[in-house]
C-alpha cells in the first residue's frame, strides 16, 4: 500500500510577497472545511517555536496559545503537531537566517522545554538548515525523528545556508562524522528525508533539478512528478499561505486551494492513501 504523509510548515509569514499572514486565520477554514469533506485525509503540522516567533509576538509558543482551539481540532480528527524552529537574527533591523551554529544549538535548547510542553515529538529545522553540533543537540532531546533532510545537491542560485549533498532518500541515522548521511556510530534520533524529484520550472538554468513535492504546485506540474515517482511512501511539503490567492503570479505556486484538492484528489487516484508523519516513521523503525 502506498501512503503520503501532506506535511505544513507553518511560519505565519508569506515568503512570496513579504510580510507576516495570520495562514491559521485565512487558510486554515478551508483546509477544515476540505478535510471535514474527506475525513481520510491525516496531515503534520510543523509549528512555529524559536526566538523570532518571541520577539515578534510576545511569545515563543505564540501559535499555540492564539490558535489553541484550531490546533485541538486537529488533534481531535487525527492529524498531528511537530515543532518547526527557525533560527534568525536581526542585521541592520532585518531578520535573516542564523548560521552560527553555536547560537542556533543554544536556542534549540532554550526552547526545547516549550516543545516537550506541548508534547512534540518530530522536528523540521527552517531552510532544512542543521550542522554536526546541532544534530548532536537535537539527538539529545529524545525526539522521534527529525524531519529536515533535503536529499539534493546545493544550487549556485540559492540563498538559504544548507548542505544535504550525499544524503539518502530514505530514513537514516545520521552519522556522527556527518549528518547527511549514516555511519557507525550514529546518533539516536532518526533523520526522515522529505521527498524530492527532478521538476522542472521554466526559469531552471540547467536540468535535473531536485525538488521537494509540494501539493500547492500549478496541478499539471503536481501530476507529471507524482506520475513519474515509483516509491511506496513520500513525504510532501507546503506553507498554508501556499494555497491561498497571491497578487503574484509564480511559474510553481497555484496560490489555489481548487489546485490543492485536485493534487490531493490525484494522489488518491494514484492509490496512495494518507497518514500522519509519524505513522510513516514507526512503520520503518518496525521493519
Amino acid at each position: 500500500m502506498k501512503s503520503a504523509a501532506i506535511t505544513f510548515d507553518l511560519d505565519l509569514v508569506d515568503h512570496l510577497n513579504g510580510g507576516e499572514v495570520d495562514e491559521m486565520a485565512t487558510a486554515f477554514p478551508l483546509f477544515r472545511q476540505f478535510c471535514e469533506q474527506h475525513p481520510e485525509i491525516k496531515t503534520t503540522w510543523f509549528i512555529r517555536i524559536d526566538d523570532q516567533m518571541e520577539a515578534r509576538f510576545g511569545s515563543a509558543d505564540y501559535i499555540f496559545i492564539e490558535h489553541a482551539e484550531k490546533l485541538e481540532w486537529l488533534k481531535d480528527n487525527g492529524h498531528e503537531l511537530g515543532w518547526h524552529f527557525h533560527s534568525f537574527r536581526e542585521d541592520n533591523g532585518n531578520w535573516i537566517q542564523n548560521t552560527d551554529e553555536v547560537a542556533v544549538a543554544e536556542e534549540l535548547i532554550r526552547h526545547r522545554a516549550t516543545a516537550q510542553k506541548h508534547n512534540l515529538e518530530l522536528l523540521r529545522m527552517g531552510w532544512t538548515y542543521h550542522t554536526n553540533l546541532t544534530m548532536k543537540t537535537i539527538s539529545s532531546f529524545g525526539l522521534l525523528a527529525d524531519c529536515s533532510a533535503l536529499p539534493r545537491p546545493d544550487y549556485v542560485w540559492e540563498i538559504s545556508k544548507r548542505s544535504w549533498a550525499n544524503t539518502p532518500t530514505n530514513p537514516y541515522f545520521p552519522s556522527v562524522e556527518d549528518y547527511r548521511t549514516a555511519g557507525n556510530p550514529c546518533y539516536a534520533t532518526l533523520e526522515f528525508p522529505l521527498t524530492v524529484l527532478p521538476i522542472t520550472a521554466p526559469y531552471d538554468t540547467e536540468s535535473g533539478v531536485l525538488r521537494y513535492l509540494n501539493p500547492a504546485y500549478h496541478t499539471d506540474i503536481f501530476c507529471k512528478a507524482v506520475d513519474s515517482y515509483d516509491g511506496d511512501m513520500c513525504n510532501l511539503i507546503s506553507h498554508p499561505y501556499e494555497f491561498l490567492p497571491s497578487e503574484k503570479q509564480h511559474a510553481m505556486l497555484s496560490f489555489s486551494f481548487e489546485s490543492f484538492k485536485k493534487n490531493i484528489e490525484y494522489l488518491q487516484h494514484r492509490g496512495f492513501t494518507f497518514c500522519v508523519l509519524s505513522s510513516q516513521i514507526h512503520q520503518h523503525l518496525n521493519q
